[in-house]
């Protein structure tokens, strides 16, 4: 985050302050006047309330070489101020974290006494303001708290699935370890605890060496709830025996966890195979960690894929319940645009994005591209057509240490000004991201599998509010980049065997696509593939058979 980004947001008054380095008392004391000791996130967010005193935060922090100047500071209230910090320099308010633990476990033993359904709804109600359970939510909690059973849970994106960890973490009173595929998601996730006030961490490679350690000493007094990280901080491959073996030289594995959830847990067999093979050795770790109590969490696995995970990650006497709700999602519409034929009324891709967003203006819009450059070359396209987008994939990098991709990830949930209406991205954003008024997804070019594509598309209409996904695709493009890619994905395998193994799947996964993108019907073809069916009221299938009929 610059400065210029504040400098320029409407959320400041029009004072005029002479830019000079100042004392951090002065600093403290001017910013808070310009902004008339209101925290300045309370303007834009009204219905959030924003308790007790105000604080100063560094937008740039100092450690970063930000300075004590007015336009590097704005006025937040404590709890916001917190959502910034951990992003930022976890060290300065570790202190408090016990406090906040504590906070919670008071939180928890006060409901102890109550039975165990109030519990549950109680619980609820507090991390998500609603009353009433979704679809096998609260059979799968008791699955893991009352039948103290090993749990693979698969429901459709922006289903509610996270609130099954979380209420079962905060009940075992014991620290969770959540292993999470993507850095923006982990951060996602930490972020929404921390809003509640339960005390969770990520462990990656963004973080520098002395903020690591911090996290680290913490965890190690099981000061958090939930901890997030990725499996090859645990894991690591052996290049003189070819094997995956435990990092024993990682503190993280010698931490207390008293439970275990795997999110986006389809990656343990579309990843573990060759990809990353730490996922498909998570046995391992789970062997190490005394095979706690774990929960598997995904959208998209199918029943092949949940049969293989249940066989490979879990010993025969602690086999997993499988709970599957569903795979529709009746408020995305699915749209296919085809060009490259003869058709006056369609030109390029490029052109149809231009008109579909100056339709939709104030809609807040995801557009996937395959590649880099895509994300890139589509992003000054739209910039320069005037439209409020940015674009985000590994390779984004600040000019300061700090990376940007946390700040472009803020700005498109509304969690930082200014805000961000459309993002182009790679599918580095397609996974878990919980936005919940994302309204319209546009794939610029074919995605790899369906798997990828249901897994994107979920990010819209997570407030289960009517959305559109459109796919276009370019016959002339057809799955040029695809194969391109999987090429570059069968190069690094070494071992024949397995570079067959991984072209058939590959292949596979290409010809399914190709036949969804085929299919008179978009949402039948979609559950048939996850071995789903319809399941609709009378009313209901009007309603679907009327969407279909009218959907271009």
């Amino acid at each position: 985050m610059t400065s210029s980004d504040f400098g320029q947001s409407t959320l400041f008054q029009d004072t005029v302050f002479i830019e000079k380095e100042l004392t951090k008392s002065v600093w403290t004391r001017l910013v808070k006047k310009r902004d008339n000791q209101i925290c300045q996130y309370s303007l834009n967010d009204p219905f959030r309330k924003h308790y007790g005193p105000v604080e100063v935060h560094h937008i740039q922090p100092s450690q970063y070489g930000g300075k004590f100047i007015v336009s590097n500071g704005i006025t937040l209230c404590k709890k916001c101020h917190a959502q910034f910090l951990i992003e930022a320099e976890q060290k300065y308010y570790s202190g408090v974290l016990q406090k906040y633990y504590l906070i919670l476990q008071d939180f928890a033993r006060s409901i102890f006494s109550l039975p165990k359904q109030i519990q549950y709804h109680k619980l609820l109600g507090y991390l998500t303001n609603k009353h009433k359970f979704r679809d096998s939510q609260l059979d799968a909690i008791k699955t893991l708290a009352e039948d103290n059973k090993n749990l693979i849970f698969v429901s459709p994106t922006g289903s509610g699935k996270s609130i099954i960890y979380q209420i079962y973490g905060i009940l075992s009173q014991a620290q969770m370890l959540v292993l999470s595929p993507l850095i923006a998601l982990q951060k996602n996730q930490v972020e929404l605890l921390w809003k509640k006030w339960i005390p969770a961490t990520l462990i990656n490679s963004s973080l520098n060496k002395e903020e690591k350690n911090k996290r680290l000493e913490n965890i190690a007094t099981a000061s958090y709830s939930f901890v997030f990280a990725h499996p090859k901080q645990f894991l690591t491959k052996n290049f003189d025996t070819n094997q995956i073996e435990l990092k024993l030289s990682n503190k993280l594995l010698y931490s207390p966890f008293g439970s275990l959830c795997i999110d986006e847990a389809h990656v343990i067999d579309t990843w573990g195979k060759n990809f990353i093979e730490e996922y498909g050795k998570l046995l391992i770790l789970r062997k190490h960690l005394k095979c706690p109590r774990t929960v598997l969490l995904s959208a998209t696995l199918t029943k092949k894929q949940q049969k293989k995970i249940a066989d490979e990650l879990f010993l025969e006497n602690e086999k997993p319940k499988i709970i599957v709700t569903g795979f529709y999602r009746p408020e995305i519409s699915l749209h296919v645009i085809t060009f490259g034929l003869d058709n006056p009324h369609l030109t390029t891709r490029e052109d149809f994005i231009d008109d579909l967003l100056h339709k939709n203006v104030g809609k807040k819009v995801i557009i996937f591209a395959t590649t880099k450059n895509q994300v890139d070359n589509l992003t000054l396209f739209l910039k320069q057509k005037g439209h409020n987008a940015e674009g985000y994939h590994s390779d984004i990098r600040s000019e300061n240490i700090r990376n940007i991709k946390s700040q472009v990830q803020n700005r498109f949930s509304g969690n930082e000004p200014p805000e961000i209406e459309i993002l182009v991205c790679t599918s580095a954003f397609g996974m878990g991201i919980n936005i919940r008024n994302i309204r319209i997804a546009i794939h610029y070019s074919l995605p790899f599998s369906v798997n990828d594509y249901y897994q994107q598309v979920g990010r819209i209409g997570r407030d289960r509010l009517p959305s559109d996904a459109y796919l276009l695709n370019d016959v002339r493009e057809s799955t040029r980049w695809i194969d391109f890619i999987d090429q570059k994905q069968l190069e690094k395998v070494l071992d024949e065997h397995k570079k067959e193994e991984l072209k058939s799947i590959l292949e596979e996964e290409k010809k399914d696509f190709t036949d969804y993108v085929n299919s008179p019907d978009k949402w039948k073809y979609i559950l048939d593939y996850f071995g789903d069916t319809l399941k609709l009221s009378i009313w209901g299938k009007i309603k679907y058979y009327i969407k279909k009929i009218f959907i271009i």
